[in-house]
């Protein structure tokens, strides 16, 4: 078998195609938000009010001292954005980094409501107004390193009772740094989906050293993959196509696709997967059977010497999606699959 993944046109048609119905979604500081470098006498920070939205253009604020030559010898930068995965997820990306080039008599890292004479937390929230009752999934991607002591620190509250379900914290290391996942279920309350996250850094600055800290977060509203419904148009002329729609273990929709030939593909021969919106059967010179698609994007494939060609093709979560996927095959046959058209609510 030979595999195929076609990551490229699967971001394009979940754009093209898929993009209706985005859920909105605001980010905003839920409180104070700032960072700060103080070294003895001298000191510097940068900060946001409470309440300040964070947008999709994204927001760095940074608090540096002893520049020198376009480079702070100490400083804490954080930059927050309000963003959408690959499926048009609704979420925010969050990092922190910071550096000590030399021996500092005071502390660098975040700010919160205290202000800026000591370290404090950074609050986001993330606000989903879906109606009460919605189910759905929020994915925590995290990492981060220190080679500093000090406090590091990222926690996130998915159910907004106060309470963290997602703590995290690197561990102090010159080498190496850690990383974590997780998927963790909710049920939207009265006013939507609420998601408080907090990170801290708070380091004492007693050497030379760096720290980074990466937080990704996404709410996925629960569809069931059974929802999306499969037709086959026309009858296939030399190469079948064939597909199921699963829950992927990532939580996204995806075709596992299947191309079978009645012969073997070369070594070398390709074809193209179009995908696209469907159309009445068009008789187009060099190819056997007629084609479905007004494609919107078009992938390769390759032949191994095999008759099957085995992927899968994600597809977009982020409202209604209804296309048609066509093969070509282009080994001096000129062959077309059937079409298959995908619908899903």
């Amino acid at each position: 078998m030979n595999e195929q993944r076609f990551i490229p046109a699967a971001l394009l048609l979940s754009t093209s195609l898929a993009a209706q119905g985005l859920l909105p979604y605001t980010v905003a500081t839920a409180d104070t938000f700032g960072v700060t470098a103080v070294d003895g006498a001298k000191s510097a920070e940068q900060s946001l009010a409470a309440g300040t939205t964070i947008t999709g253009n994204g927001t760095t604020i940074e608090a540096g001292l002893d520049l020198f030559f376009f480079f702070f010898a100490q400083y804490a930068r954080t930059t927050a954005q309000a963003t959408r995965n690959a499926d048009g997820d609704p979420g925010l990306k969050w990092v922190q980094n910071g550096n000590l080039g030399a021996a500092s008599a005071g502390f660098f890292g975040t700010t919160g409501s205290g202000g800026a004479s000591a370290p404090g937390e950074q609050r986001l929230q993330m606000q989903i107004p879906v109606p009460a009752g919605t189910r759905g999934d929020v994915f925590i991607v995290w990492s981060g390193f220190r080679t500093l002591p000090g406090s590091v620190l990222t926690e996130v509250d998915v159910d907004g009772d106060g309470v963290a379900d997602f703590t995290a914290s690197p561990s102090l290391s010159l080498t190496s740094g850690s990383s974590r996942q997780a998927r963790l279920p909710v049920v939207a309350g009265a006013s939507g989906v609420q998601v408080d996250a907090t990170q801290l850094v708070a380091i004492d600055a007693p050497g030379t050293g760096s720290y980074y800290l990466s937080l990704e977060v996404y709410f996925r509203p629960e569809r069931p993959s059974s929802a999306c419904t499969i037709t086959p148009h026309d009858a296939p002329s030399g190469v079948s196509l064939d597909g199921q729609v699963q829950l992927a273990a990532t939580g996204a929709d995806a075709l596992d696709l299947r191309l079978q030939s009645t012969a073997p593909l070369p070594f070398g021969s390709f074809g193209v997967i179009a995908a696209g919106t469907q159309t009445a059967p068009t008789t187009v010179p060099g190819l056997v059977c007629p084609v479905w698609v007004q494609p919107v994007v078009v992938d390769i494939f390759f032949g191994s010497g095999s008759p099957e060609v085995a992927w899968q093709f994600p597809i977009g979560r982020a409202g209604a999606a209804d296309f048609v996927l066509q093969a070509y095959v282009l080994n001096g046959t000129s062959i077309a699959s059937n079409g298959l058209r995908i619908v899903c609510p």
